[in-house]
């Protein structure tokens, strides 16, 4: 119940497992041999040793500590291919990262030592399992008894109580993460409070740490969740019929819409990127992006469409760059705005899937033909402290 596998999940740019078969990169490693014995070991070494430059030169060899691909492939509860995902890296001494990996309706954690599929949760002396399951699920616990029964089965049956009295023996409950996620999950994040966000194809789900909870019908424009963008104590909701900005305050939820009368092109939301430094949001559409601006005085929209120097209307995927600049990626190609205009990289014959942009400015662009990654000239500039020729301002 609670075998974890010995996998570590490097993972670049977030659309890279939805183009089919895997590779990885290998590691020289070179055994222990006559030569290697008379020249003192010298292939061996490791070569990110501090005594590296005098063991190991020619840096014939890597040892634990040097960097390394690794892959973790879609086994047990890893699943496969995988369609979104989000990452956290929480501050302090004894925290950890996390990585959300979904793949339709199967949620998994990465919690640095193992996938997880499901949630631990402690019983108290005395303690009934239907009270803590109830508990966990919060408004998702369905009001018919029917229903009730068999969420409580499938806990029961993931926490080895195979027959009834077993259940008394049992001081841990393991509940599987598709009790509460039932749809498709098309969107994942994580806010700054650590609270998990998932958009699906029927409603918007958070799990606190404590229970979930789930937003449909009504309070939504849409039941069909496009993307997600967290932004302070607030989140940014972008559905296929409109978007709205959900704030929290203490234990109430505040929705409002954006753009509905102005604005958007397109209420069709299919990627959004949010700047904290300069309160900015930048929304993807099938017609365009469009840039929201926020001041304690009025909202203020912009858009730009190929007309005005994109690549493409289509937007499929928006990242920010360390300065805030974002990079649209679209079908035919990717376009950057550096302030004052679009540049534009085009693809001939590749369908561009996915954008991320690392803390070192590398533009990771994912596709049907595999990965790129691309270190614009002016971010080689910035890198070098203004030293390279030709860069672009």
């Amino acid at each position: 119940m609670r075998a974890s596998h010995p996998f570590r999940l490097l993972l670049v740019a977030a659309s890279l497992a939805l183009a089919g078969g895997q590779s990885s990169i290998l590691t020289l490693v070179m055994p222990v041999g006559a030569r290697q014995l008379g020249m003192g070991e010298t292939s061996v070494g490791m070569s990110d040793d501090v005594f590296a430059p005098y063991w190991n030169p020619a840096g014939l060899a890597f040892g634990p500590l040097a960097d390394e691909w690794e892959l973790a492939r879609p086994i047990s509860k890893l699943p496969g291919p995988i369609g979104v995902m989000a990452a956290t890296r929480r501050t302090g001494l004894f925290s950890k990262g996390e990585v959300w990996v979904a793949s339709g309706n199967q949620l998994v954690r990465w919690d640095g030592k193992g996938w997880r599929n499901s949630q631990t949760i402690p019983l108290e002396t005395g303690e009934k399992a239907s009270t803590v399951v109830r508990r966990w699920l919060g408004n998702l616990w369905p009001n018919d008894t029917a229903g009730q029964r068999a969420i409580l089965d499938t806990v029961l049956h993931a926490s080895g109580a195979l027959r009834e009295q077993d259940e008394k023996d049992l001081v841990e409950l393991e509940s599987p993460f598709t009790v509460p996620v039932r749809d498709s999950v098309t969107a994942i994040a994580v806010d700054e409070t650590g609270k998990l966000w998932l958009g699906t194809v029927h409603g918007l789900l958070r799990w606190d740490g404590r229970s979930w909870k789930a937003w449909k019908d009504s309070t939504l424009v849409s039941d069909r969740i496009t993307a997600l963008a967290p932004s302070g104590a607030s989140i940014w909701v972008g559905t296929d019929k409109g978007l709205l900005r959900l704030k929290q305050r203490e234990n109430e939820v505040d929705f409002r819409r954006f753009g509905e009368s102005f604005g958007l092109a397109s209420q069709e939301i299919t990627a959004l990127a949010v700047d904290e430094k300069t309160r900015t949001l930048w929304v993807g559409t099938p017609v365009g992006v469009s840039r929201l601006e926020i001041t304690a005085q009025a909202s203020t929209w912009k858009q730009w469409r190929t007309a005005d120097g994109l690549v493409s209307d289509t937007v499929r995927a928006i990242a920010l760059d360390p300065d805030g600049g974002p990079w649209v990626a679209s079908p035919g190609g990717v376009s950057h705005w550096n302030g004052k205009l679009w540049e534009k990289l085009a693809f001939q014959g590749t369908d561009i899937r996915g954008i991320s942009v690392d803390r070192k400015r590398n533009v990771w662009i994912a596709s049907d033909k595999g990965a790129w990654k691309y270190l614009p000239l002016s971010a080689q500039k910035k890198e070098a402290g203004g030293k390279i020729d030709g860069a672009p301002q």
